[in-house]
């Protein structure tokens, strides 16, 4: 069992194999982006923290693109595409209770957060979650279960992802 959650490739891992909820498609390899019948838009995402977040882009140019990456095939994978969210959060239970980092700007969540960022505590964040998000319940059994992590996800107004829900819980990461 799992405790800890100490870096991005153990949270790509859970991500993937839908121990969040609620996910999306994801490709490890140009290979299998190739060989899979999705004809979606794709993002390309870096597997080290700092890579340049690539959105929206067609499969075949992702391809084209991620072949002229520095850092080797290793270093990225890909996602389906899913539209921008309506509200983007990072919650966590800190020594002086519940704190949550959040937008309501309709963007993905690094520009967003980057762009206009709010600040709830306590009661107000708990009330905003239950308000927005239609995986409440399981954002607070992740915060009971990894004390001391953050929960990183992202409310859209449609169903998106494998479970067409509403809300995507992206990761959740030892701080």
């Amino acid at each position: 069992m799992i405790t800890t959650i100490r870096d991005k490739a153990t949270t790509i891992d859970l991500f993937r194999r839908g121990f969040y909820g609620n996910s999306i498609r994801q490709w490890d390899t140009v290979e299998e982006l190739e060989a899979d019948s999705f004809s979606g838009r794709v993002v390309i995402r870096g597997r080290m923290l700092g890579f340049q977040t690539v959105y929206a882009i067609e499969k075949r140019k992702a391809i084209v693109m991620a072949q002229c990456f520095s850092g080797g095939l290793d270093s990225y994978y890909f996602n389906e595409y899913v539209p921008s969210p309506i509200f983007n959060a990072e919650i966590m239970r800190s020594e002086r209770g519940l704190y949550m980092y959040y937008s309501n700007a309709p963007a993905p969540m690094k520009i967003a957060l980057a762009g206009a960022p709010l600040h709830a505590f306590g009661l107000a964040a708990k009330v905003i979650v239950e308000q927005v998000s239609d995986q409440a319940e399981t954002i607070w059994e992740l915060l009971d279960k990894f004390p001391d992590h953050v929960i990183e996800f992202s409310c859209f107004g449609q169903a998106v992802g494998t479970l067409s829900w509403r809300t995507i819980i992206w990761e959740v990461r030892f701080y």
